[in-house]
């Protein structure tokens, strides 16, 4: 579950750049602790808004496929 979508989080980016606080941030829009907005800034100073979007695609592979690859290893022992 993503909590932060990436507008959210680049209106909050632009606005610590612009020069208000984290602390204030936190307490008003009910972040728990100030690593996350200041993570998000870090991201968003390296990669540009890019470094703001939620990747989602976790790729997921069969039980058969899991099987596959173990018995592989197993015999190449790997």
């Amino acid at each position: 579950m993503v909590k932060f979508n990436s507008d959210f989080k680049l209106k909050l980016v632009l606005k610590y750049l612009s020069g208000i606080g984290s602390t204030s941030l936190n307490h008003e829009y009910d972040i728990k602790g100030s690593a996350t907005l200041l993570s998000w800034v870090q991201m968003y100073q390296k990669y540009g808004i890019e470094g703001l979007i939620v990747k989602t695609s976790k790729q997921s592979y069969s039980y058969m496929y899991k099987l596959k690859v173990l018995n592989w290893m197993k015999l190449h022992k790997s």
